[in-house]
């Protein structure tokens, strides 16, 4: 059927709201301003890719700065407020960010790994004849370098941790000291003119597909500098030609730190189709920076290492994972839960200044165990509990936030993640194996216990047999996962007498869930064991959490 002419003219509209300019650059060019070389390394004093990005700065200098511009402004006098100014208001709790050690880290890793990047980025015309006079030196008969090797590969840094733990923000805090384009127009009295991109994020799409992810940088390009990246794509391109595509404009753009966020959606995908190398060809091409933002899947796929092995480059189904040790070759962030420590206290202390309640809570320490309760130390929860509890006390008439008012405000809306919570806040090792994106050194191991369960069906024969292995299994594993050897086997010697048709993954697994350790450690005194216990059980239920690791 022939289209009308208002579908016609229908194509012509557009149909996204970035393609109005007015409002889609978030980030706009700067015009490059040259600072001082004399802050620059001597080799790096005349670079203007070096010079046109910031000075490196003292932390102390870089703190003050991070602190004058994420504080958020709140008032005493905004309790006064009237209602409708508070609820609108609320939302300001999500814009609270606390300064950790890891930003400074990364701080320290981008200047130093943009360096890095941009050491030999001169401008053609001085460079060949830098080239030509140390080849007119070689011709004289004097030993000397023509031109100096390219690095090999590129610089990255992994960033790795459960989901909530603030992984993007970490990155965007260090983001925001940099940026993101600078038109170059002279340097030095000669014409310099083109575009440098300092830094580039991206995000994997949920599907995995590395593809996807490869169009969707050739699309950035194509929207801030009015190319055609995807459009000359063929129709049967591969991974391969996509990897070729993006290398090409990653290094036209001067791009200096590419990075990409979930990167476990790509691994995976990339695992199942045998295309796991993607991401070594980004690296081998030395293009640019990489900074990798993942769960600890994507750690597991990236180290090829699984607990209680030490084999590396080896993926955990056998495959080897070609280079994959460059994923860390510039350092790796492991972002961990708040413990219930000095740290948790500065967080929470953060969220409830944004307090928008008649009164100041009466006691402010049973807030923050509150607070922990109820999202295990993940930033990302305590938050959105925080957020909601302020909605709620607001509506309901609260003069004060209490403890009973935090827990009831979230009971309904974290009911489908209550599982995780409560299996996170009381350490159970064995509940959590079911949430891949989880992965503590303890939970790796019982990850690598369960694997070996499959090596072990053929030797479990009928119970009570004299070649039933499930006993020695059993307790030789439990040790591994640190207990004693009496406490181990008085507690598979309880549950086979109680279960004789258990498997020796089921026994495990009884061993490791919370509730079963009174019982074996009264069984380990009977036999004479010492009692140890780390007060886990305790902590939990006075509120006082976990300690620091």
């Amino acid at each position: 059927m022939r289209q009308n002419h208002d579908d016609e003219e229908y194509k012509k509209v557009p149909v996204m709201s970035m393609a109005d300019y007015l409002f889609m650059d978030v980030n706009p060019c700067v015009d490059a301003e040259y600072h001082d070389g004399s802050f620059e390394l001597e080799e790096n004093a005349h670079n203007p890719m070096i010079l046109a990005i910031p000075v490196y700065r003292p932390r102390d200098e870089v703190i003050k700065a991070l602190k004058e511009g994420f504080t958020v402004p709140h008032l005493e006098a905004y309790r006064a407020w009237p209602l409708e100014m508070k609820v609108l208001a609320i939302e300001h709790v999500m814009q609270v960010l606390v300064i950790v050690p890891e930003v400074l880290e990364l701080y320290d890793w981008m200047h130093i790994a943009l360096r890095h990047r941009y050491r030999d980025a001169v401008p053609t015309a001085s460079y060949a004849r830098e080239v030509r006079k140390k080849y007119k030196l070689a011709q004289t008969g004097v030993a000397t370098v023509i031109q100096r090797p390219a690095q090999s590969h590129s610089r990255c840094h992994s960033v790795f941790g459960l989901s909530g733990t603030g992984k993007t923000t970490l990155i965007m805090m260090v983001l925001s000291m940099f940026a993101m384009k600078i038109d170059h127009h002279e340097f030095e009295g000669a014409p310099l003119i083109f575009t440098q991109v300092t830094w580039l994020m991206v995000s994997c799409p949920p599907n995995g597909s590395v593809q996807t992810l490869m169009q969707g940088i050739l699309y950035w390009f194509d929207l801030s500098f009015d190319e055609h990246n995807v459009e000359e794509m063929w129709s049967r391109a591969n991974i391969g030609d996509y990897i070729k595509k993006v290398l090409l404009v990653l290094k036209r753009h001067m791009v200096g730190v590419l990075i990409i966020d979930e990167i476990h959606f790509a691994l995976r995908a990339a695992d199942k189709t045998w295309l796991l190398g993607f991401l070594s060809n980004l690296l081998n091409e030395n293009a640019c920076a990489y900074v990798l933002l993942g769960t600890h899947d994507a750690k597991r796929y990236l180290t090829g290492e699984m607990p209680g092995t030490r084999e590396p480059n080896r993926h955990p189904t056998g495959k080897t994972v070609r280079n994959a040790r460059r994923a860390i070759s510039g350092g790796m962030t492991e972002l961990s839960l708040y413990s219930y420590d000095r740290e948790w206290r500065k967080f929470a202390d953060q969220l409830m200044r944004i307090d928008f309640l008649p009164r100041a809570p009466a006691n402010r320490d049973v807030i923050r165990k509150a607070l922990y309760l109820v999202s295990a130390g993940l930033p990302a929860f305590a938050k959105l509990a925080w957020e909601i509890t302020q909605y709620v006390g607001l509506l309901a008439g609260f003069e004060a936030v209490t403890y009973e008012l935090v827990l009831q405000s979230v009971a309904r809306t974290f009911s489908p993640v209550a599982g995780l919570i409560e299996a996170l806040r009381t350490k159970d090792y064995a509940r959590l194996v079911d949430f891949e994106d989880v992965a503590f050194e303890e939970v790796e191991k019982v990850r690598a216990t369960l694997g070996r369960r499959s090596g072990h069906r053929g030797r479990e024969s009928t119970p009570g047999t004299t070649s039933d292995m499930r006993f020695p299994f059993c307790v030789a594993i439990l040790v591994e996962l640190g207990k004693t050897k009496v406490e181990a086997e008085s507690v598979v010697r309880d549950s086979l007498q109680a279960h004789p048709e258990w498997s020796s993954e089921d026994v495990i697994r009884a061993a490791l869930t919370p509730g079963n350790e009174g019982r074996s450690r009264r069984a380990a005194r009977k036999d004479g064991g010492k009692e140890q216990f780390d007060g886990n059980e305790k902590n939990a239920a006075t509120g006082k959490g976990p300690g620091k690791k």
